[in-house]
């Protein structure tokens, strides 16, 4: 090719890379406005939401007691405060035991040493001991739980810190809470869109709050009538429990 020829042919191919490179910059520049747009669009979606709390209850018969049991002893040596604590416990165990009680529902929930001292003589010396050894004792049926206590007493029990009442298996009435809840978080929502004169659509998100389980009242009914050292059983009355579920719940609006 002769040299005439070679240079109006190298600056054709220029001028097209160059019009390329233009073409390039501009697609680029497409990509960039396109995914601007876009992250612009996801905000603007996440803005069209009421989002609303729920709550549902339900209410139902305990079936379950928890009883807190316990040993305390003091004196002046420690060992022998040990030994007694130990001795009581062993004793109100095998009892619990032998009235039906699995070891499965036995627990150890506690076990303390606390030192006395005289603050008024030098040194502080030590005068003694308190030692405490405590169990909780799951029972079931329910109405058995007045006699396990008494039978704790009778074994050398002197602590009763109280009766806490559970259901067993709280799925069922759990379900029931919380459509509850979505229905209440709904009728909110079905305000707030009126109010605001648009109309409500489907929900977006859901999430639910964990309470823990059924609210169950604290009874010290027992501790009363086991540390007066009546002849009459100690009656417990478990009364109702509520399940109560908490939700947050987001709703499309247009």
């Amino acid at each position: 090719m002769s040299k005439r020829w070679r240079l109006p042919l190298l600056a054709g191919l220029l001028i097209a890379l160059l019009a390329a490179g233009g073409l390039v910059v501009a697609f680029s520049d497409a990509i960039v406005g396109s995914s601007g747009n876009h992250a612009s669009a996801d905000q603007i979606s996440s803005n069209h939401q009421i989002t609303v709390s729920g709550q549902g209850q339900i209410s139902v018969t305990p079936d379950t007691a928890i009883v807190s049991l316990g040993v305390t002893q003091s004196n002046p040596d420690l060992k022998t405060a040990q030994d007694a604590v130990n001795s009581a416990m062993d004793k109100i165990v095998a009892a619990i035991k032998a009235a039906g009680i699995p070891d499965k529902n036995i627990q150890t929930t506690g076990y303390n040493i606390n030192a006395n001292q005289d603050f008024n003589k030098p040194g502080h010396p030590i005068t003694g001991y308190d030692v405490y050894a405590g169990i909780s004792v799951t029972v079931q049926p329910l109405n058995k739980a007045g006699s396990i206590i008494d039978i704790a007493v009778q074994n050398g029990a002197n602590q009763v810190g109280g009766i806490n009442f559970t259901v067993q298996d709280p799925t069922s009435a759990a379900q029931q809470a919380r459509a509850k809840a979505v229905d209440d978080a709904r009728a909110k929502a079905q305000q707030l869109a009126t109010l605001a004169g648009t109309t409500l659509g489907p929900i977006v998100n859901i999430n639910e709050t964990d309470n823990g389980g059924p609210v169950v009242p604290y009874s010290t009914a027992a501790v009363a009538s086991s540390a007066s050292g009546s002849s009459a059983e100690t009656t417990v009355q478990p009364g109702q429990s509520t399940i109560t579920i908490d939700l947050t719940v987001s709703f499309a609006i247009p």
